[in-house]
């Protein structure tokens, strides 16, 4: 068994501190010997005490107490899991002696369970001059920090593989009888099932070392892989249709809860509710999932009536409601959240309504069909005009390959709020993707068939701190049957992003990392604030799920950030840099600009997939590449820098054109825009702006250039 001394003592803190800190621990243990000892001599004599002082069995007991005092205090102390791991295997087994004359000292042994609660076993020696006494104690509630309860188990590891654990999934007890079925066999679960006006929900209530009972510490996020089939009976609909009016179900949502305000019996309501929002009355109790909630609806059943009039009455004085607002007859996906009466009289029929929510971090927009293209860059997707997901209402439908990924971060960004990150791939046999889609142990390098980044405050943040996942179902028709099999789930690890090396003496800064709210914030310092507006939304980051960047399209009202005229931003100083990471999601109209400072600078992406540079100051200059950017839906680095002799673009860290001119930046009071010139919109996303007074040199503009990126 290994021997330790105070000063010898392993840990992850400095020398100084694990001494101060044993000694702080040991204070009740020595004080407490030094007065028994005083007692000894007083009551029995020095010729009683040189055998027996001071009473060994008493030291024996303070020692096993000191060593508790120590062990706890050292193991709630560590503030990641590595230093937990190495406080653990410095403590685990080792001796420390205190007094080797006297024979004082203690053992340690430290054990923790699935919910990461340590135990500690102290056993402690008094005495070396006779017999040595011991004395064993046993603390079995130290609860670690929150750390180390969240991660202390590498989050890869942990997976939920529907096969194996389909008992680990209840069928909510209060839902419609039949609804849903499971079948332990074949590890499949069927929601519908023919059955009228049905709701009910089924989620994983399994214990791992993430999850009790089905309330699982969710950490960085989750990555889920399931197989779904809408009518994998091929039953013959068309009849079925004629005699029930034509009704059919509305699909199902996969669904994230939080387990602070929800249990494994919670349910929304029938109808286009889907379960997910709306309630329903069951024996006097009223079923509902409260926000905050996370949703991946697949519907195939349109439902938009009356939307936009917002709590009219009818001629019976019944509310005149919006019903979901879907774009199209098109079967759909989108991502759902919460609406607090922003769209519907009815709070939690919000929560269904696409558009829904006030667009801030604590009740961000449901997904909407946001510029009419339905691709999924928004988080609505239709494959076509369609019944894709359904398929022939009378064979069975195309299995389709489900991957979600639900990034989180766990530190605040400069606003205070947390940024979240969800991306959806879905695709069938005849599609070309990435074999690691069904691999949530593997990154899947794909684009997403749809995508959602938002930021959430820290109250909403804190309540999804423990979750429960599964789906919800619910129709107020016959509801389709839909099989999901193949399920397998596992929580992330931290994510990790080199970071670019960025020049400093920047003019204004503009990285997106709100995720929430209209400003956005100049981090360099000068206050040069700007505010998005028309089309315009958060997008997923250039390199870290932890931030954002700003989606423009063109939607009847162009996106654009505008940002008020300041000195700062004129970069007329005679030289000057733009540098920003872009994705283009399509080639739109020409001359759309990226930054854009009218009579003054403006860098532009045109419809050639070229870039362009234009100066203007007694006249106008335009430097324009003959490098066009490879591929859409691709990250890359674009500058431009201008210096009264030479103005250069480069695309991902190389100058790409060179051209010899003496035109700089005039010095205007126009505004700076961001994503446009107010007519012709950016189609894409833009992220980490930067804009210099100065020209950065080639080894700069490659700095910008570096660091990590999707």
């Amino acid at each position: 068994m290994p021997q330790r001394t105070p000063p010898a003592a392993a840990s992850a803190l400095p020398a100084n501190r694990q001494q101060g800190s044993l000694a702080v621990y040991l204070a009740v243990a020595l004080v407490s010997f030094g007065l028994l000892a005083m007692v000894g001599v007083t009551r029995f004599g020095a010729s009683v005490t040189s055998v027996l002082s001071p009473n060994c069995s008493t030291a024996a007991r303070y020692m096993a107490e000191a060593g508790l005092r120590y062990a706890r205090a050292r193991l709630r102390a560590c503030t990641t899991v590595a230093q937990y791991n190495t406080v653990k295997a410095a403590l685990n087994g080792a001796t420390f002696t205190m007094d080797a004359g006297r024979g004082l000292s203690f053992t340690l042994a430290i054990t923790e369970d699935a919910n990461y609660t340590a135990t500690v076993t102290s056993t402690g020696k008094g005495c070396s001059v006779i017999a040595p006494v011991t004395n064993q104690m046993i603390d079995s509630a130290v609860n670690l920090p929150v750390v180390a309860a969240s991660n202390a188990v590498d989050p890869t590891t942990v997976s939920v593989t529907f096969a194996g654990n389909l008992n680990e999934f209840s069928i909510a007890a209060t839902g419609t009888s039949g609804s849903i079925t499971k079948n332990t066999v074949t590890g499949a679960i069927t929601f519908g099932n023919n059955v009228l006006s049905a709701q009910s929900a089924a989620w994983f209530t399994g214990t791992n070392p993430l999850c009790t009972n089905g309330a699982c510490t969710l950490g960085n996020g989750l990555c889920a892989y399931y197989r779904v089939q809408f009518n994998p009976n091929g039953d013959d609909y068309t009849k079925w249709e004629t005699d029930n009016n034509g009704d059919y179900g509305d699909g199902f949502v996969w669904t994230i809860m939080n387990a602070a305000t929800n249990t494994a019996a919670s349910y929304g309501g029938g109808g286009e509710n889907m379960g997910y929002s709306g309630a329903t009355v069951v024996n006097s109790t009223t079923m509902s999932i409260l926000p905050p909630k996370l949703g991946t609806e697949f519907d195939v059943t349109r439902n938009w009536k009356h939307c936009g009039q917002l709590c009219q009455l009818d001629n019976n004085g019944n509310y005149v409601d919006n019903i979901a607002c879907d774009a199209s007859a098109a079967d759909h996906m989108a991502f759902l959240f919460w609406g607090l009466k922003t769209l519907s009289c009815i709070s939690t029929r919000d929560d269904h309504i696409h558009g829904a929510g006030a667009g801030t971090d604590e009740e961000p927009y449901n997904s909407y069909n946001f510029d009419g293209a339905m691709d999924g860059w928004d988080g609505y997707y239709a494959r076509s005009s369609s019944a894709w997901l359904f398929g022939n209402r009378t064979s069975p439908g195309a299995q389709y390959l489900v991957r979600y990924e639900l990034d989180r971060s766990t530190t605040p960004n400069a606003q205070g709020n947390y940024v979240y990150r969800e991306r959806t791939w879905v695709v069938t046999s005849g599609d070309t993707y990435s074999a690691t889609i069904s691999n949530c142990a593997a990154t899947h390098a794909d684009t997403p068939t749809m995508s959602r980044t938002f930021a959430l405050s820290p109250s909403m943040h804190a309540q999804l701190s423990k979750i429960y996942f599964g789906w919800t179902m619910g129709t107020g028709a016959y509801a389709d049957v839909v099989k999901i099999d193949k399920f397998a789930l596992n929580f992330k690890a931290a994510p990790s992003a080199t970071a670019p090396t960025v020049p400093t003496g920047y003019a204004a800064a503009y990285t997106f990392d709100e995720a929430a709210n209209a400003t956005i914030h100049d981090t360099s310092g000068n206050g040069n604030n700007g505010t998005k507006s028309g089309a315009a939304m958060w997008g997923p980051d250039v390199r870290t799920p932890k931030s954002a960047s700003m989606f423009f399209t063109t939607a009847g009202t162009d996106g654009l950030v505008t940002v008020n005229d300041a000195a700062s931003l004129r970069l007329d100083s005679g030289a000057g840099t733009i540098a920003a990471w872009v994705n283009v999601r399509k080639t739109g109209s020409s001359n759309a600009p990226l930054v854009s400072k009218s009579g003054a600078y403006i860098l532009r992406f045109n419809t050639g997939r070229t870039l362009s540079l234009v100066l203007t100051n007694g006249g106008t200059t335009t430097v324009t590449t003959t490098t066009t950017l490879p591929s859409n839906s691709k990250w890359y680095h674009v500058a431009a820098t201008w210096n009264g002799t030479k103005a250069i673009i480069y695309i991902n860290g190389t100058a790409m054109q060179t051209t010899t001119t003496t035109r700089t930046a005039a010095s205007t009071t126009t505004p700076l825009l961001i994503g446009g010139n107010g007519s012709i919109s950016f189609d894409g996303l833009i992220d980490d702006l930067y804009l210099y007074n100065r020209a950065l040199t080639a080894t700069e503009i490659t700095g910008l250039a570096s660091g990590t990126h999707y």
